[in-house]
């Protein structure tokens, strides 16, 4: 676990959330302050087992470093991935992190005898980016996390979109190209397939027996006869599953996030040229990139700690949005 470090403009404000973001590699923490400054981060790698007991060690890191220097700690925000019924706190499932019906809420209220509040990972990073992000204005956007997997945070009118059984935005398991490769999932064709870091690097691997990353892949796209297919089959395959998100959703900005969207504007144009391509009666919505990243999730779960106390939290402006003290 890293060592934590403070930065001396705390003293500027002393009441504080705590921001945990738990994920399947690492468990990252921070404190975030009224005006939605992160004051520092630290980080544990995340145990093949008896996670909890991770989570609770960066808690108490949190609020031991916290009283250290003044601060007050109010509520925490923690976001998970998985199926997860915020309600009641419980993580349902998490593939991830091994959990079946886990009491989420419950172990880190009894940490730290304060309120609570459990989200979705995803979910939390779209609402750091309606609020504090690249969405600022959007009311109707999906912001759409790239990385290993895929996934989406669907807002309509200003709102998260949870779903009937809270797993909505599971858009990497939509069927693109039905009848062909096998998906993780038991599916033939999902998105995931194509378009994720972890996809794109497969499938090239299987098509060449080389194996490259996501990004060199899309480096060598001029050169390169297989990377430029394989590339080519990634945007086709957003494309498709875009433009089905716009005519159901009537989105007007997709928010691009996660480790493939660094490639940067030259992936947002290809995207947003695909889905123009399919939508011959209507223009297609904006495609940029977040302006988050990485902190998204852990902007996402400071955000809801201080929802737990919505008269306090004060949005911040433009130009200092999302940023670290230490930035």
């Amino acid at each position: 676990m890293r060592e934590l470090s403070l930065s001396s403009s705390a003293s500027a404000e002393h009441d504080v959330v705590v921001a945990l973001d738990i994920g399947g590699t690492s468990i990252k923490g921070a404190l975030m302050t009224a005006s939605g400054t992160l004051l520092h981060h630290c980080s544990a790698p995340t145990p093949s087992d008896d996670v909890i007991s991770t989570v609770r060690g960066v808690l108490s890191q949190l609020t031991d470093s916290a009283r250290g220097h003044g601060l007050s700690v109010v509520a925490a925000g923690v976001v998970s991935p998985g199926v997860i019924d915020e309600e009641r706190g419980v993580v349902e499932y998490s593939t991830n992190l091994g959990w079946r019906d886990m009491p989420l809420r419950q172990h880190v209220s009894e940490h730290l005898s304060l309120p609570v509040t459990i989200g979705h990972d995803v979910r939390a990073a779209g609402l750091a980016e309606y609020r504090l992000g690249a969405a600022r204005g959007a009311r109707d956007f999906v912001l759409v996390a790239l990385g290993t997997g895929i996934a989406g945070a669907i807002f309509t009118d200003g709102r998260a979109l949870r779903g009937g059984t809270s797993a909505s935005g599971e858009i990497g398991h939509m069927p693109v190209f039905p009848n062909n490769d096998l998906c993780v999932c038991g599916q033939y064709g999902c998105l995931e397939i194509y378009s994720s870091a972890a996809g794109i690097a497969r499938r090239y691997t299987a098509r060449t027996g080389q194996a490259r990353t996501a990004k060199e892949i899309g480096e060598r796209y001029a050169i390169d006869a297989d990377a430029r297919a394989i590339w080519d089959d990634a945007i086709d395959a957003l494309g498709y599953t875009l433009t089905s998100l716009t005519l159901v959703l009537d989105s007007t900005l997709f928010v691009l996030a996660g480790g493939l969207s660094l490639a940067g504007d030259s992936l947002y144009s290809a995207v947003h040229t695909a889905i123009q391509e399919k939508l011959t009666w209507r223009s297609a919505p904006q495609v940029i990139g977040s302006a988050l990243q990485a902190d998204g999730g852990i902007l996402g779960a400071g955000l809801l700690g201080w929802d737990a106390i919505p008269t306090t939290f004060t949005t911040p402006d433009a130009a200092t949005q999302g940023r670290s003290a230490s930035a």
